[in-house]
């Protein structure tokens, strides 16, 4: 998955607004309510994605993927890094931008 192919994903999720502004090299992808529920890495090759997660699947991934790391800008406990280098497929990675778009909108989240 490259940058484009994940950002066109992103855009069909759902009502989000993107910032640019706050961090240097990175997309934010927030909720009408200001959640933030993605982030691309721009200056990343391959392609790095944060994403929140279930916290047992987020340490499951972790545990089973080299190319799945504890996020560096979200709480580690729930968001991963996945570096997008083949070891995870497309259909994979939607997946969990999917998940982590619905557990932010869900009307039972309180924070990122």
């Amino acid at each position: 998955m490259n940058q484009q192919q994940a950002h066109e994903f992103i855009a069909n999720l759902g009502e989000h607004t993107i910032d640019t502004e706050s961090h240097e090299n990175l997309i934010l992808f927030k909720t009408p309510a200001d959640q933030i529920f993605a982030i691309i890495h721009t200056d990343s090759d391959p392609l790095r994605i944060e994403a929140k997660c279930d916290r047992q699947l987020a340490k499951l991934l972790r545990e089973r993927y080299e190319s799945v790391l504890a996020s560096n800008n979200m709480d580690k406990k729930s968001w991963n890094e996945i570096i997008c280098a083949g070891q995870l497929s497309d259909e994979e990675i939607q997946d969990l931008l999917r998940l982590s778009y619905n557990l932010v909108t869900s009307p039972d989240s309180q924070s990122s």
